[in-house]
């Protein structure tokens, strides 16, 4: 989010070179990280054997690397941690080239939203109109960002976007799954869930 379109594009750019992938689950907050009704109880469950039980193999993304089972999971991680660093050197220059080719792409994807509160809010609002999600968060610049614009980022989607969002959020009669009690919504005959979401807006 930046004052201009131009200047959210070269940002949003750099917010590609961040991101620690399993490692957000290790600060985040549960109620964020694993909301209501975002897993099935037995994932939760491996997810939470994984991280208190480094000897566990099931559900742990390092027990693939060890070779038999009275090897310790814990070992495997240091390993292949450790092995990161005998990999051969990496050309910097063309993986920042490949990196930057592919932002147009992620961009029209909106798998990155970006630009001024003018232009991101209609992008929003069509997430907003295909999922129907019960929780929709904001994630601040990730990368070699400044202050300065991490503070104007802040700033914006604080005063102008999340003020908007929380309107069409209301509009669509989107509600949160904590204000939703588990088993109210009944299944159809056939069993099977409804779907909540459309990818009608996409045409649009």
């Amino acid at each position: 989010m930046a004052e201009t379109d131009e200047k959210a594009r070269e940002i949003a750019k750099w917010d590609m070179f961040g991101g620690a992938g399993i490692g957000y689950s290790l600060f985040g907050q549960p109620q964020w990280m694993f909301p209501p009704g975002y897993n099935s109880k037995e994932a939760t469950r491996r997810v939470a054997r994984q991280f208190s039980d480094p000897n566990a193999a099931q559900g742990s993304p390092f027990g693939g690397f060890a070779p038999s089972s009275e090897e310790k999971i814990a070992q495997s991680q240091i390993d292949v941690r450790a092995g990161a660093w005998t990999q051969p050197q990496v050309d910097v220059a063309a993986t920042r080239k490949r990196i930057f080719d592919a932002f147009p792409q992620v961009e029209r994807s909106m798998q990155v939203i970006c630009g001024t509160p003018k232009s991101v809010i209609p992008k929003i609002r069509k997430v907003l109109e295909v999922l129907r999600p019960g929780i929709f968060g904001f994630w601040q610049n990730d990368g070699p960002i400044s202050a300065a614009d991490r503070v104007t980022n802040m700033r914006l989607i604080a005063t102008e976007v999340m003020p908007a969002t929380r309107e069409i959020a209301d509009e669509l009669g989107l509600v949160s799954p904590f204000d939703v009690k588990p088993g109210s919504r009944p299944l159809p005959a056939s069993g099977v869930p409804e779907s909540v979401g459309s990818l009608a807006p996409l045409a649009s």
